[in-house]
Formats: C-alpha cells, sequence, structure tokens
C-alpha cells in the first residue's frame, strides 16, 4: 500500500502529545530525544546565533517522523546544522515510526537538503547513536549531492546492564577486583565509624535539594578550577524545568547520601524507558577533606545503582566522560557517533558552502523559522 508523506517544519509546544507516542512507537525512546527534554531546551538553552528547526513527517494527519535540529551561525558566519542540544545531550537520532524509518528518514532529509539550507557551511552531529538503516539513506543522499561524509566516535555514553538484584550486579557487574574490596571496606568503616543515611527527595522537599545539588556542584567546580554548564543559569534552569516534568509522574531520583548529618553528596536521575539516566551530581567538599579515605561520586552511584535495581531499571546511564571508574563498574560505550558532511574542496583549495546544491535564499531562511518555530509552556 501506498502512503504519501509529507514534511514540514511545526510548533513544538504543539506537538506533545504526538511526539510522546511517537518515540514510544519508535526504537530511539530515550530521555534525550523526548519532548520534555527538547522542549526545555528550546526554552531556556537558545541563543541569539542559534535558530530551531523542528522537521516533521506526517502520514495525512499522523506524524510518523520528527528531526529536532537547530541552524547556527557561528564566529565567522557560517552557517551549520546540529541536533538540538548536542552539546550536552545523548543518544540522537532522527525519529522515525517503526516500520516507515527509511522512508521517514529519506523525507525529513531531503526536506532538510532541498527546501531550506541553501549556504549551508556544514552539517555536525555529534553523541549519536548508531542506525544501520540512517547510516544507508543518509550514504545515498551524500552520494546523490555529492558530498564530503566522515564518521567517527567523539565521547560515547557509558552504560550498565542492570540484572534483577544488587548482589548478582556486585558479584558480576563490577569488573574491577580491587573496586569491589575497597566499595566492601568503605561500606563497612561507614556503618561502624559513621552515620550514613541515603533517601531520595520527594515533591515537598525536592526544591530544597535541587539547589543544594546546584551549589555543591559549583563550589567542587570552583575549587577543582575547572568549568561546568552548571555555573551559570541557563542550563539548570533547562535541567529544573525538566526535572519537575519527571518529579510528578515519579520518574525523578534527587538521591541524597548524608554523612553524619551533612550532606554528602546529592544525584540527579530521571528514569525513562526503564533507563536510569545519571545525569550530574554534587559533592560536600569539606566532607571529602574531612573524610580523605571516602569516595563519595563512587559510594553515591552504588547506592543509586542499587535504587534503580530496586526500582526495575534494566539500565545505568553514566552518559559521557573520560571517567576510569565508570568502566571498573562495568559499564560499556554506547553511541557517541560524530558525522561530519560537507562540500568536496573546489579547484582552489577551498571548501565550499553547501550553497549550490540547495535552493531556498538563505536570508529568507532565519525569519521563516521564527515564523514557524515558537516554544511555548508545557
Amino acid at each position: 500500500m501506498a502512503y504519501k508523506l509529507t514534511t514540514n517544519i511545526e510548533k513544538i509546544g504543539s506537538l506533545k502529545q504526538e511526539w510522546t507516542e511517537l518515540i514510544k512507537n519508535s526504537d530511539r525512546n530515550n530521555l534525550f530525544l523526548a519532548w520534555e527534554w527538547v522542549n526545555s531546551w528550546c526554552m531556556n538553552m537558545i541563543n541569539q546565533s542559534e535558530t530551531p528547526v523542528i522537521i516533521t513527517a506526517r502520514i495525512k494527519d499522523r506524524i510518523i517522523g520528527v528531526a529536532p535540529l537547530v541552524i547556527v551561525s557561528d564566529a565567522n558566519n557560517k552557517t551549520i546544522v546540529r541536533f538540538l542540544g548536542q552539546a550536552y545531550s545523548y543518544h540522537l537520532n532522527f525519529v522515525a515510526e517503526k516500520g516507515f524509518e527509511e522512508r521517514v528518514y529519506h523525507a525529513l532529509l531531503d526536506h532538510l537538503f532541498n527546501k531550506f539550507v541553501k549556504g549551508i557551511y556544514q552539517i555536525e552531529f555529534i553523541h549519536f547513536d548508531e542506525n544501520l538503516i540512517f547510516d544507508s539513506v543518509l550514504a545515498n543522499q551524500v552520494k546523490k549531492r555529492r558530498l564530503v561524509f566522515e564518521k567517527g566516535l567523539q565521547n560515547p555514553c557509558k552504560i550498565l546492564s542492570l540484572p534483577d538484584t544488587f548482589d548478582a550486579y556486585f558479584k558480576s557487574g563490577i569488573v574491577s577486583h580491587n573496586l569491589k574490596q575497597n566499595i566492601k571496606k568503605d561500606f563497612r568503616k561507614l556503618e561502624k565509624e559513621c552515620q550514613m543515611k541515603f533517601f531520595q527527595a520527594d515533591n515537598e522537599n525536592f526544591r530544597k535539594y535541587w539547589f543544594e545539588m546546584i551549589d555543591l556542584h559549583r563550589e567542587m567546580i570552583e575549587y577543582k578550577n575547572k568549568n561546568s554548564i552548571l555555573l551559570g543559569h541557563q542550563f539548570p534552569n533547562h535541567l529544573q524545568q525538566v526535572a519537575e516534568c519527571f518529579l510528578k509522574n515519579n520518574s525523578l531520583r534527587l538521591n541524597i547520601l548524608s554523612v553524619n548529618h551533612q550532606t554528602a553528596a546529592i544525584l540527579l536521575g530521571i528514569i525513562y524507558n526503564d533507563t536510569f539516566n545519571a545525569l550530574t551530581m554534587g559533592i560536600n567538599i569539606k566532607l571529602i577533606q574531612e573524610l580523605p579515605w571516602l569516595n563519595l561520586v563512587i559510594t553515591s552511584h552504588i547506592l543509586s545503582i542499587k535504587s534503580a535495581i530496586t526500582d526495575k531499571c534494566k539500565k545505568y546511564d553514566l552518559l559521557g566522560g573520560y571517567h576510569d571508574y565508570k568502566y571498573k563498574l562495568g559499564a560499556i560505550d554506547k553511541g557517541g557517533v560524530k558525522i561530519m558532511i560537507h562540500c568536496q574542496v573546489n579547484q582552489s583549495g577551498k571548501n565550499k558552502s553547501l550553497l549550490s546544491y540547495f535552493s531556498k535564499p538563505m536570508e529568507s531562511i532565519k525569519s521563516y523559522f521564527q515564523d514557524k518555530f515558537t516554544s511555548s509552556e508545557s
């Protein structure tokens, strides 16, 4: 049976119910492609150099695909297409209803290439999950347009597969014998010498512990003389809006570790599609100095893994970052694919823009998207 498939640019605020149903019926059902995450990103994180673009694919009135993208003007006034929020989001992809993937990917890419992006210098996708159907469709599109396609790995996620019991995880999941012994030793010492509590913030005390987590994180980052997106206000606002969405349906986990009546660590997690996403944490620097033998990061993750198993989660996602302890806990890499598309080098030795392959004047593009795209409160 033939289906006529149409594509368009739509407002994300009006797509909540359809988007949620679509992602449930796709094989890309993860937190970072959920409507709540993408909508909050648009409301809190978009800057003046970015224009959000939500391309949809429909059969009649039914949505069967979506590409959450952003058009970026860089410092050299070059136009780049990326995934919305890709610098701090993971497991990204185009979303398509199962059974329609190939047609949807073709339609969404055709819409991107043919209608709206004349003047694009480069397409950059990072934190992309492997997708063989999309790879095949994209290769076809790239070949047809004689573009240059580059693919590699950048910052894959570290994911634990969780068994049915914590004892089974501790026995077989943790791959480092030394880490196992250190964990046992630390917990024995905690029980003998300290007063320890581990609990979850609820609706009533969520805000109290939320702001304490942010403060602890900032103190830790400043103490280490490092940088973090949580030092500003936009990303904390984004995370808080997402967290409050999932607090309503009991999928938020703000896990608090208290030692000797002090908040030692707070870990933010969201359970989505049987996966515990460990998003960030705050650590009490003063307590680290008082108890140098205690690894608060490992301890918080171990207790959160135990809690996630109790919640029947199948995976524990430690997300990106190159930290050795993640592999010692038994994590394996997933995703982190980086895709770059640009034109071939011309005879002068310089890259052309994708100009010659597209049809719509770039001057009209930004105003077009701004007319078509607006965010709204959930």
